[in-house]
């Protein structure tokens, strides 16, 4: 008997930690409502300090954000909603309550809620949507913007009707345009995204709280119609462009709304902008690489007061420490804006065409790294096509340079020691197919350099030019 006592006693002792770890996100959280002509809207907040407002898409609540919630309420008072149809907030009934003006009031009503009265706003999917409105038609409450996953409406708008894939993908949301398509839904559907089985049993109880026919009302209110014109983009009623500082993080692996989508968003943002692309995370990116996104998040709200212009410092996306630490001096001239013509060696030994391109560097992670962003310009457009990043981040035990090497095509890891020899800079490494590769910087002055990518051939005994890229600085 006493050792069936001891038993029970250790499965309820393993039971209240089992208990506790679920519930670990959500320690120090507390909830209310907020009234906006009369349709309470519910949502849960932590922590203390400069607020930040965070809104979910579809199918989701305020808990997608439980990650983020526990970091960034460390130095913010984090809010996350749930949006109006959705778990314990009103769910009025007609699609006109869910045009985009209404929804756009939602969040003015949250963020005057609150005594900061203007906010760091975070949104994904129908969030993200929303945020980039309230971004450009009520700026004066927006601090900074995060967007997840949700293109500009311009770059989203553009894709719908001219990017077959995109298309294709979003036919799903044509779907849901149809009366009647909530009637295919169920709360169990629709959590199937929803990786972690406990909080899979969340959703489902959150959603069996919500209203599905309301969530459907999101895309007949607001979801782009296809144009028969082929140039569309031009026809869209241009939308007042975004003066807040804006981070956007979006995954590689997106199939809901397309990486295509974030092309030419800096043609209409009027403050720094910084594109972050997460490999092998797909459409709930917050969740997929939820680590990542809440510390690039963190890290990017405390860079922004450090931007300082100065004669060595170029004005960057992410926001740019004043002073870059000794590790990074050997690439310091390099940051900045470069206008860039690339060159291929031939077979027979001559050099291609000159492809034009734009090559900017600046510093991230507290100026121990350095990013540097390649854009192909377009010719017949004038416009600029980001098909790839490197980061390189300074390793101070191993007194090298990793480099990662990110495009839409393919993604490859390079580690580099880097040396100068008589102003050149040389970083040696091998490439994802441990080929031995070295590439050179070369001519390096504050108003131009040369850089060259060799690998080798013959089994390694000789060195073969592979590609050439002058630049000239352009900022």
């Amino acid at each position: 008997m006493r050792n069936y006592q001891l038993n029970i006693c250790k499965l309820f002792f393993l039971l209240c930690i089992f208990v506790s770890s679920v519930h670990a996100k959500e320690a120090g959280t507390t909830f209310g409502y907020v009234d906006n002509n009369g349709v309470k809207l519910h949502y849960a907040t932590m922590g203390e300090g400069p607020l930040v407002l965070m809104l979910h898409g579809f199918p989701d609540y305020w808990y997608t954000w439980r990650e983020q919630m526990a970091v960034l309420s460390k130095n913010f008072q984090v809010v996350a909603m749930d949006l109006r149809g959705y778990n314990k907030s009103d769910k009025p009934a007609g699609v006109e309550n869910y045009a985009m003006r209404h929804l756009i009031g939602d969040v003015a009503t949250a963020i005057q809620h609150f005594p900061q009265k203007k906010a760091i706003l975070v949104g994904h999917d129908w969030g993200g949507a929303i945020a980039w409105q309230v971004a450009m038609w009520r700026p004066n409450l927006v601090e900074k913007l995060v967007v997840l996953s949700t293109p500009h409406p311009l770059g989203l708008f553009r894709e719908i009707n001219n990017n077959p894939d995109q298309q294709k993908n979003s036919q799903y949301a044509r779907d849901f345009q149809a009366e009647d398509a909530h009637k295919n839904l169920s709360a169990e559907e629709l959590a199937e995204w929803v990786k972690d089985d406990d909080a899979r049993e969340k959703y489902i109880e959150a959603f069996k709280r919500s209203d599905f026919e309301a969530m459907l009302n999101y895309y007949k209110a607001s979801f782009p119609r296809q144009s028969s014109n082929s140039n569309a983009t031009a026809s869209a009623a241009p939308p007042r462009r975004v003066k807040s500082p804006t981070l956007a993080i979006f995954g590689l692996e997106d199939k809901a709304l397309l990486p295509s989508g974030w092309n030419s968003t800096w043609d209409w943002i009027d403050a720094d902008l910084t594109l972050v692309s997460v490999p092998k995370a797909g459409h709930f990116v917050q969740q997929d690489a939820a680590d990542f996104v809440s510390q690039t998040i963190a890290g990017w709200l405390e860079n922004k007061d450090a931007v300082v212009q100065s004669e060595n410092t170029a004005r960057s996306p992410s926001g740019l420490n004043p002073k870059a630490p000794p590790e990074t001096a050997q690439l310091a001239p390099l940051v900045g804006t470069w206008e860039a013509e690339r060159y291929i060696r031939q077979r027979d030994g001559s050099w291609s065409s000159p492809v034009k391109a734009v090559w900017q560097w600046y510093y991230i992670l507290d100026g121990h790294a350095i990013q540097d962003d390649w854009m192909l310009l377009d010719d017949s457009t004038g416009g600029l096509q980001t098909i790839g990043t490197n980061l390189r981040i300074y390793n101070p035990t191993k007194k090298h340079w990793e480099m990662t090497w990110i495009d839409k095509s393919a993604r490859s890891v390079l580690f580099f020691n880097a040396t100068e020899v008589d102003g050149r800079l040389i970083m040696n490494g091998k490439n994802a197919k441990e080929q031995q590769v070295r590439n050179t910087f070369s001519n390096i002055s504050r108003e131009r350099f040369l850089w060259q990518q060799e690998w080798t051939m013959d089994g390694g005994n000789s060195w073969f030019v592979v590609v050439k890229i002058e630049c000239r600085r352009r900022s």
